[in-house]
């Protein structure tokens, strides 16, 4: 009888499990605490393991998973790199920032999307191989830390990658024309943050 609760117990937690992921969509990364609310944690790591034996997930690397996008042109789609890192980082408690290449590309500004892709983190340093990418996170200073997520924070880690000599007119209308007005309003707020000569581009995005 005791067995058969168990059992039973195991069930919901994995059909409730199956739900938050698929309610979550495809291209969803996860680890095991995003689950911790549902029951103990060898539970939840049984019931990823039965779903990643089932393929209905993939296991990343050590305790990550995502819920992998199906192309008919390319079969499994790799997952975000911003996504990996974030869930790393939520599961640790700690912020990142998207820097070097993948910041500009992220903005926009450059098509290149670089092998190895760097994230600047309140946490320890660690990297993680994806297939044949590589994710490095890199521990940083609190003063650039404070415009972790924000835009002011990728634009600054971009113009960093770019140097100052590579920007131009053309990009700063580009970001004028790109950014929403709340995004401008989050660049005045952080004008502190920046190196100098940085914080004088947002003045000039912002006016």
């Amino acid at each position: 009888m005791i067995a058969d609760k168990k059992a039973s117990k195991s069930a919901t937690i994995a059909q409730q499990v199956s739900s938050r992921i698929r309610n979550r969509g495809r291209g969803a990364v996860f680890t095991a605490s995003d689950f911790a609310d549902l029951g103990t944690r060898s539970t939840i790591d049984w019931v990823l393991q039965q779903l990643t034996e089932k393929n209905s997930i993939r296991r990343l690397c050590r305790g990550v998973y995502d819920y992998p996008i199906q192309s008919r042109i390319v079969g499994v789609v790799p997952p975000s790199p911003e996504a990996v890192a974030k869930a790393i980082t939520k599961r640790d408690g700690s912020q990142i920032q998207a820097s070097g290449a993948y910041a500009a590309n992220l903005l926009g500004l450059s098509e290149q999307l670089p092998a190895q892709i760097i994230f600047l983190t309140s946490s320890d340093e660690r990297s993680i191989m994806i297939g044949k990418q590589k994710i490095i996170l890199k521990k940083t200073t609190p003063r650039i830390m404070k415009m972790a997520g924000r835009t002011s924070g990728l634009i600054t880690q971009a113009f960093k990658y770019l140097g100052k000599k590579s920007i131009d007119s053309e990009i700063i209308e580009q970001l004028k024309t790109n950014l929403t007005d709340k995004e401008k309003s989050q660049l005045k707020q952080d004008l502190a943050f920046p190196p100098a000569w940085i914080a004088d581009y947002f003045r000039k995005i912002i006016t």
